[in-house]
């Protein structure tokens, strides 16, 4: 008796992973997010406002802090973009266009 009780608890655990393995699998591939190699447009040449330095960021409360580089870039037709970067890692890309963000 204790072991049949056993293996049908390890298979309701089991089940209970493979379950949720499948639920953030299929979250992840059906996520509208683009990836970070992909990019809506390149913020130089003429038009663009572009304001570059360093900044600080802290993860959560409580977490040390570091620093990273900072962009921020603009133009007249309404094209955004901010990045802050830990070389050799881009911790943060967000581009926003006016039909697109």
């Amino acid at each position: 008796m204790i072991a049949s009780g056993y293996s049908r608890t390890k298979a309701g655990w089991l089940l209970r992973g493979l379950l949720a393995s499948v639920l953030l699998a299929s979250l992840m591939f059906l996520c509208g997010c683009q990836s970070s190699t992909q990019s809506l447009f390149t913020a130089t040449g003429p038009g663009w406002r572009v304001q570059q330095g360093q900044a600080l960021w802290r993860p959560q409360r409580g977490l040390p802090e570091f620093g990273g580089d900072l962009v921020l870039a603009g133009d007249a037709a309404g094209r955004s973009l901010i990045q802050f970067d830990k070389t050799p890692v881009a911790i943060l890309s967000a581009q926003l266009t006016p039909d697109r963000c």
